[in-house]
């Protein structure tokens, strides 16, 4: 039992540690909220009574390790979309550059 909340837990440090790097920088604004949220969680690790978790507790384990991946799951859902939103705004940029804005201007307006 114990063996699967630790496999989960370094699952989550894992994530932690690598997050920063699959972020787009320019986007790391936008996730500045969701990142905080995630960190606060997984700094403190209290049940709802407020006492620090430990194995001695799998009850209050079980929820914290839930709320964790709640956290970093809503965490790396927000950074796939910006993600799939930035290649789409950087293809259509690109069609745009293989345009030529003299012979193809009401094509060009049309894309942007």
């Amino acid at each position: 039992k114990f063996y699967r909340h630790g496999m989960v837990l370094r699952q989550v440090a894992n994530f932690y540690n690598n997050i920063a790097s699959e972020m787009i920088t320019c986007q790391k604004p936008m996730m500045l909220d969701d990142a905080v949220k995630f960190e606060s969680v997984l700094t403190n690790p209290k049940d709802g009574l407020g006492k620090v978790i430990t194995w001695n507790n799998p009850a209050a384990l079980e929820k914290y390790i839930s709320k964790l991946q709640g956290v970093a799951g809503t965490l790396t859902d927000k950074n796939r979309r910006l993600r799939k939103w930035h290649r789409t705004l950087a293809e259509k940029v690109s069609a745009l550059f293989a345009m030529d804005l003299v012979r193809q201007k009401e094509a060009w307006k049309r894309a942007v």
